[in-house]
Formats: C-alpha cells, structure tokens, sequence
C-alpha cells in the first residue's frame, strides 16, 4: 500500500501551534471522532465537518496543497489543510486521499486508493489519546521511533494500530492473507498515534474497495 502511517507526520509534527489552555474534557477525541471517525475520512465529508466547526483554510488562498505521488507514497496525491478550534483548542486538519481515476482505463487493482484524516495539536492530550486507544478497541500492531534527537533520545514516536470494520465493531486481522481480503473488501482501516515533544498527531486511513477497471 502507498502510504506512511502518519500522512504528513513529518511535516506537521515540526509545526508548533499556539499553546492553549487545557480544559477538563477530551477536545481532541472530540475533533477526531467529529472531523475523521464520524465522517470516514472521506474529504468531502470532512471538509463539511470542518465547515462546520467554523474551520479556515490553512492555505488561504487555495485553500489546498497538491503533492506529486511519491514511488513509496510517502504523501497522498491530494491533502488540503485546516485551521480549526476545538473546545478553545487549536488545532491542523489535513485530509486527503490517493484515488485511481476510474473512468479513464488506467490499469490498476485499486488496492492502493485510501482516503485519510489527521488532526495535530500541541496541547496536553492525554487524556484524549487513552480515549482514542480505547476507541480502537484492538491491540496495537506495531509501536516505533521515527526520529530521535541529537543525544539519541527518541523525538517522534508512531504506534499503529490496524482493524476491520464490521457494521460499528472494529475486529483484529490476524494475518497478511486476511488484511489483503478485508482491504480488496473496502473493509481496512488504519490508526495512528505520532508524539513529539510538541505535538500529537492522530490519523486515520480508510482503505477503498478494489475495483477491476
């Protein structure tokens, strides 16, 4: 699949926003589950989610970013960046996707077209964080050090957890035989948890169902 886990990680995570004031709540998992879980991170979707929490285009003249596809998709071929505040909170919205033309007779299986959905904040969200783990309801798959600092101390760290969707329950995948079955599906979906010192990033990716052009 053409993807890194965390879909702009870092380029976002060097991005230090604002500090504001923590509240007693769960501002994060409040954006997330509104922005990206409640709409599957579908772009047209999430940019209505964002509208609707009185969001801004992070890019005000375009209001997006296109990004050439890498070989090893290291971004989506489309992302488009917002500023919104969440609970007195600010945070970036990135969304965006990589989709196979389907009317146009390019040969491929459609095994790589995802849609995905990340929000950074800088903020304390702890809290948050152990609510979105519970959400996952799976255990993690993989837990990593993306980059450490000059003393050697690890800097931005990523874990992964992946899952199919069964209705509302999210169940584990057990096997590689069984992931490509639930992604040909439209089935698989991918969650992450990136930290720096400054910044939480949380990211969620949607694999689409494999088409035969």
């Amino acid at each position: 699949m053409r993807y890194v886990a965390v879909l702009p990680c870092l380029f976002s995570l060097v991005m230090a926003l604002p500090a504001s004031a923590a509240k007693p709540d769960l501002p994060l998992f409040t954006a997330f589950k509104a922005i990206c879980i409640d709409t599957g991170a579908k772009l047209e979707l999430v940019s209505a989610a964002v509208q609707a929490a009185g969001g801004t285009p992070h890019y005000p003249n375009s209001g997006s970013t296109e990004y050439a596809a890498l070989p090893d998709g290291a971004f989506p071929k489309s992302l488009v960046v917002w500023d919104v505040t969440v609970e007195g909170r600010r945070m970036m919205v990135f969304a965006g996707g990589d989709h196979t033309p389907r009317d146009q007779g390019v040969q491929s299986d459609g095994t790589d077209d995802f849609d995905s959905c990340q929000i950074d904040s800088d903020a304390d969200e702890d809290a948050s964080v152990a609510a979105l783990r519970a959400w996952a309801g799976v255990a993690v798959q993989f837990e990593a050090v993306i980059s450490r600092d000059a003393e050697g101390n690890p800097e931005i760290t990523q874990t992964h957890f992946q899952f199919q969707k069964a209705g509302s329950a999210h169940k584990p995948i057990a096997n590689k035989a069984e992931r490509l079955a639930v992604r040909a599906k439209g089935r698989y979906w991918a969650f992450d948890i990136a930290r720096s010192p400054k910044t939480v990033s949380v990211t969620l990716i949607h694999s689409l169902p494999k088409f035969t052009p």
